[in-house]
């Protein structure tokens, strides 16, 4: 919880404002994702609320691990920020350019030069990012580190990881066939939720 504000904010924990990073990722960085979900529950034959909920939980809860899963300690803050800042431009240009963040979109990507680089940069990519990325970072830079010791950090990031999974699962099982059926006609979905996407996609380029 939160324990004292001065110029920064001090938190017991890391948890919830990992969350409320994961949520605000979910939420703001997904639009392609989210409009894949929309198109295709347009064409089923009937609502299904409940299995939309559960997509959005799951997302939510995948964002969540993989954010709780690369940071710790006192660098957290700073790694939230990296992940907003470049969750909000990749973000951008998935928006404007109709791209999916795979290997291929990670290897053209480094080997661009700067003067290519320059070229993507316009107004509409800095108003985008500067409301996405760096208002949010802003937010998370005033963090004070979380006061525990390694020992509790590593138990807090062992239940989170544990409860995560568990929700997962539970709100999953009951759909595990509208799942399948989901990623099995639409497999470009995997390259649309971020930040997995890049996570995974740069991990497989560099390993």
């Amino acid at each position: 919880g939160l324990v004292q504000m001065h110029r920064t904010i001090t938190w017991r924990t890391y948890v919830l404002p990992i969350a409320l990073v994961s949520a605000w990722l979910t939420l703001t960085a997904n639009g392609q994702y989210w409009a894949l979900i929309s198109s295709i529950s347009q064409s089923w034959d009937q609502p299904a609320p409940l299995f939309l909920a559960s997509i959005g939980l799951v997302s939510f809860l995948f964002v969540n691990l993989i954010l709780t899963l690369l940071t710790f300690g006192r660098a957290t803050r700073y790694i939230l920020c990296v992940f907003l800042l470049a969750s909000a431009g990749i973000a951008y240009f998935m928006s404007q350019y109709g791209i999916l963040i795979d290997q291929d979109m990670v290897r053209n990507t480094l080997e661009t030069d700067r003067f290519e680089a320059a070229e993507l940069i316009n107004w509409s990519l800095i108003w985008y990012v500067a409301f996405f990325g760096v208002v949010p970072a802003v937010l998370v830079w005033r963090l004070g580190p979380a006061r525990q010791s390694f020992l509790r950090g590593v138990a807090e990031k062992l239940t989170v990881i544990t409860m995560s999974l568990a929700i997962i699962g539970a709100a999953a099982a009951p759909f595990y066939k509208d799942y399948a059926s989901l990623v099995r006609n639409n497999r470009q979905i995997r390259h649309l939720l971020t930040p997995m996407n890049y996570v995974f996609s740069t991990y497989n380029v560099i390993a």
